[in-house]
Parts: C-alpha cells; structure tokens; sequence
C-alpha cells in the first residue's frame, strides 16, 4: 500500500468528524508542497468522492448545528484534497461534477445564516435596513451554536463593524444586549457561556446604554474567558472595571498577563496587584494561556514550574517545566515534565519535549542545553 493510500486509511478509520478535519488539513498541506503520481491521484479522488456520498447523508440528517459544522469543516478540507487530486476541473466525468454541485449547494444552504453574515459585510454601504433583516434572520434561529456565528462573524468583520454608521451600531448593540439578558435570565448551558465570551468581545464596537449594562452583569458570572473580553471592551470604551474583577482574573494564571497588558494598554496597570505584575509570574500566566489552546494540551496544565530565565536572539526567555494528563498528550508524556517557555517579544511555545532528556547535572546547564538545543 502507498504511503498515501496509508493516509487515506488512517481517515477513513477514524469516526471523529473534527479529527478527520485536522488530518485532512494536514494531508493538504502536505500536498501543496509535495506531487503525487496520477496513481495516487486516481485514489485520491475515489476517497473524496466516497465521502461526499457519506455526508450528502449525514449532513442533512445531523440534528444540531455544531455536529452539522463539523462535517462541513471536513467538507471544506475534501474540496481542497480533490483540487489536489484534479487540478482541471474540465477533466471530472459530468457524474463527478454532479456530485461536486450537489456537496456545494447542500453546504452552501446548510450555511445560509453565515453567507448572509459575510453577505452584509460585503456590501459597500451597510444601512440599516440591511442590518435589521439580518438581526431578524437570527431571531428566529434555535440553535445556540448556530446563533454564535452572528458574534464570530462580527469579530471577523471587527473593522467593518467598527466603520459601521452610529444607527447601526445602536441597532446592533440593542439587539446584543437584549440577548444577552436573555441568557442571564436562565442557567446558561457551556454554549451560551461560550456565546457571551464572544459578545463581551464585539460589544467595544457596537457600544449602547443598554449592552454597557449587560456588561456588567455578565461579569458577576465569575467567569474569567468572559469577564477578561467584558473588561477589555470597557476599558475600551472609557469605562471603569470593578477592582473585584481585575483582581480575580490577575490571580487566574490563563488570564493573568493578558489582564496586565490590556490594562496597561489603557493606562490603567495600576490596578494590577503589584505583588503579580513580576517577569516570572506574567510569562508563566503567558505560556499557561498558550497551552491551553485546543491545539496545544487544551487545558491547563497540572503542575507548572519556573527554570530560570535565558537570552537567545536578542529576546529574553522564560523557561518552565509542566505535567499534565492532557488528552493531546501521548501516554508516554502523560505526567512528565514537559519543557515549555515564553519569551519578551511573544515567542511563547512548547514542543511538549521530556525534561529529563534535556536535564543536565545543574540548573544553569540544564538552561543552556535547552536554549541551544530547543530556542537557537
């Protein structure tokens, strides 16, 4: 079997729509800078016309918006396998090109609510109207996650909704805002708590009376990923943040240095614990942030402890040490210490390399072997 059809396989046997999406991202990549031969090409195309034929199925049948995205996700990742597969698409038989119609449109009218988002902030004169028929759309949407791609949307369109006239902002704040008491009015579900993160974040620009209110009662959720974005719209818009709320975020490591930097960004650092605002304690908070994304260990990790501090290529760097049982981790670096640091400029990252491979017999040796063998 070709290394390919290998590739294939490994896709084919696994159920978890989301993984088949990231092995297939990864497959194209791998493509852009690598040819195959026109047998592997041939395999190519059967696997993706096979699994159009599985989601023509699924798709439709899906009960909920989230599972639905997740097989369009893999669907977007199979056009790009078969632009690989066959460049010219004046050489598909007619069947085949049926079948690439028929996987578009039904993506296409499974994703109406987003097409009409990019729709709107594709026009070059948004007015009013346009914007009301939107906030119409939505209102009669019932599923949470699918109501979430209004607030993402506008965060991909955060300059456009920032150029937007003041009637439509009011009309959009207005319109947030009385959703978000909404979902305070009951016992908000995970989506919903992931939906007003998202609204904490667009609310700095689309500002009414009435969604700065919202603001400052999602805050007594408690939540640190809200109450950070809900913060950081208020400072931007002039508007004071409680002490009680800064403290507890400043001593949440996941949001620790991004709270500092979005306080000092305003002028406002000051309201920083001073006892938290050292170099160790922000780049650890920075490196935990950074691990916690799905891509990394998706979590916090379990224990986490500073090295020492080395300079490489004009920037400085914190070195840590970390343990965590992370799914994302292979069973044989579950509960290891993991080498992982954050440097002055951004540089923050973690290959999730074994600290007792790098270990030398001091601390200071230790360091220097990790930044010539890990940093450069």
């Amino acid at each position: 079997m070709s290394e390919i059809k290998s590739i294939l396989s490994a896709i084919s046997e696994t159920e978890d729509y989301t993984l088949k999406m990231r092995l297939c991202e990864y497959f194209n990549n791998y493509l852009r800078s690598n040819k195959i031969g026109s047998t592997d090409r041939e395999a190519l195309a059967t696997f993706v016309f096979g699994e159009f034929k599985v989601l023509m199925l699924k798709i439709p049948a899906v009960p909920d918006y989230k599972s639905k995205d997740a097989l369009m996700g893999y669907e977007d990742q199979l056009m790009g396998l078969l632009m690989e597969a066959c460049p010219d698409p004046r050489a598909l038989a007619p069947e085949k090109m049926e079948a690439v119609k028929a996987m578009v449109e039904l993506v296409e009218g499974e994703r109406f609510f987003e097409n009409a988002v990019d729709k709107l902030f594709e026009q070059e004169t948004i007015y009013p109207a346009f914007v009301e028929q939107l906030l119409n759309t939505h209102k009669r949407l019932t599923d949470e996650y699918q109501k979430c791609r209004l607030y993402a949307g506008m965060i991909h369109y955060k300059d456009k909704v920032a150029a937007l006239t003041d009637e439509c902002k009011a009309i959009f704040g207005d319109y947030i805002a009385s959703e978000m008491a909404r979902y305070l009015d009951g016992a908000p579900t995970e989506q919903i708590l992931d939906n007003l993160e998202l609204i904490a974040d667009v609310a700095k620009n689309v500002p009414t009376d009435a969604l700065i209110r919202q603001m400052y009662a999602v805050m007594e959720l408690g939540r640190g990923d809200i109450n950070f974005y809900a913060m950081d719209s208020l400072l931007s818009l002039g508007r004071e943040v409680p002490a009680d709320v800064v403290a507890a975020l400043a001593n949440t490591l996941t949001y620790a240095d991004m709270t500092y930097h979005s306080l000092k960004q305003h002028g406002k650092e000051s309201a920083f614990p001073a006892e938290l605002a050292t170099e160790e304690y922000l780049a650890k908070s920075d490196l935990v942030h950074w691990l916690t994304y799905p891509t990394e260990l998706g979590k916090e990790p379990d224990e986490i402890e500073y090295l020492g501090k080395v300079k490489a290529k004009g920037e400085n760097y914190h070195i840590f040490r970390y343990k965590s049982d992370s799914d994302n981790l292979g069973d044989e670096l579950k509960g290891k210490w993991l080498i992982g640091w954050s440097g002055d400029e951004g540089g923050t990252f973690s290959q999730f390399d074994e600290y007792a491979l790098y270990e030398q017999k001091t601390l200071e040796k230790t360091l220097k072997y990790i930044k010539k063998k890990l940093i450069g």
